[in-house]
Parts: structure tokens; sequence; C-alpha cells
């Protein structure tokens, strides 16, 4: 198991520094006075497909060109360089908010051949999620429950590494905070969040 607790470091440390609702990346872009490219846009799967931007000042600006982010081209690169020597069964990217579990695709109105499987693997994180703290969660593929998403990396996880399982988690809360979710939320979503994770490896395992 890999855990990379923060996909974009220079970004979480302008939060802190600069500006609280940051989400790109912080690389300068050529021509452009606006910096950072969204790095869950950059993946080179439906890469500049809809629900992505080519204006450099957006915020799902989705970049000059796909991986161009070094910190999507780092977890890519490992997860390459890994799958040689091991196989993969799970890829999730973990987000917020709105309290969504998403398969694949989020690229295209086409639901993959394992999405069945997809399906239940998220239910079962929803249903053991829900048994913790009594939060629901809502299952599906991006444009089915959302909108939707090119570039992103459950799709990448899927279709570009081959992982059978990958999916995107988006947590607490379904608005009313949003982005802003109060510092005595953050244990009990974890541990629903734990919860969940457990119950989805134990769907995986028996369902490969």
């Amino acid at each position: 198991m890999y855990i990379l607790p923060t996909l974009n470091p220079d970004g979480y440390d302008f939060t802190w520094n600069e500006n609280r609702l940051w989400r790109k990346t912080r690389s300068k872009n050529v021509d452009s006075d606006c910096f950072g490219t969204d790095p869950n846009r950059n993946w080179n799967t439906g890469f500049g497909g809809p629900g992505t931007s080519t204006n450099p000042c957006s915020i799902i600006y989705h970049g000059p060109f796909p991986h161009s982010e070094s910190e999507v081209k780092a977890v890519t690169d490992f997860i390459t360089e890994k799958s040689k020597t091991q196989k993969f069964v799970y890829f999730m990217d973990i987000h917020s908010y709105s309290q969504f579990y998403l398969n694949p695709y989020g690229y295209k109105h086409e639901h993959p051949k394992d999405y069945d499987d997809h399906m239940g693997l998220g239910q079962a994180f929803a249903a053991a999620t829900q048994a913790v703290n009594g939060t629901e969660y809502v299952v599906g593929t991006p444009p089915d429950i959302l909108y939707i998403a090119s570039g992103i990396g459950l799709d990448w996880g899927y279709e570009g590494a081959g992982i059978k399982y990958s999916g995107s988690l988006e947590l607490r809360d379904q608005g009313h905070y949003g982005f802003l979710l109060p510092e005595d939320q953050i244990l009990p979503t974890a541990k629903e969040t734990y919860a969940g994770m457990i119950a989805a490896y134990e769907y995986l395992m028996a369902n490969p």
C-alpha cells in the first residue's frame, strides 16, 4: 500500500500564506500572469476534453500538455515503474467536497466493462461510512451524478495504469461549509472514511 498525503504541496503551502481556497499547482504559465494548473485535469486520459479550460487563469486549466505538472508526473512515473514488478488493484484520489464516491469514466458519458463491480465497491464504501456517523455518500460516475471532467486521476488509474478499481472521493460536506469544513468535523470525517476504505478493501479482495 502506498499513501501520498498531499499531491500538491506547493499549492497547499500557498493556502496557508496567501489564498485559503487555492486549488491549482504553483507552476509558472508561459505568456500569462496567472499561476498554476489544476492537477486533476492534467492526467493523460481524456486530456483537454470537456470540463477543462485552455485559459491559464481558470481554476480548471488543464496545463500545456499531459503530465506537465511535476506533481502529477511523479505519481504516474512511480506507478508505471512499480507496475513492472507488482500489480496495483486499487487507486483512490481523495478530494472535497460533496460526499460522492466517483467511478470511471469522468471524461465521457459511458460506463466501463467493470461498472457493476465499481458500483458494488462504492456502495460497500458508502454503507460502511454511513454506519459510523450517518454520513450519506452518493455513488456513480462524474457525468452521471456531478459533471463531465476530463484528464482526471481516476480515469488515468483505470485506463492509463490498468487498475480495475480506480475511484475518487469527495469528502464532507454537501455544501453548507463546502471547502471550509470546521475543525471539529475533521476527526469524524477521518473515522467514517477509514471504515469505508476497510469495506472497500474487503469488497475488492472478494471481487478481484
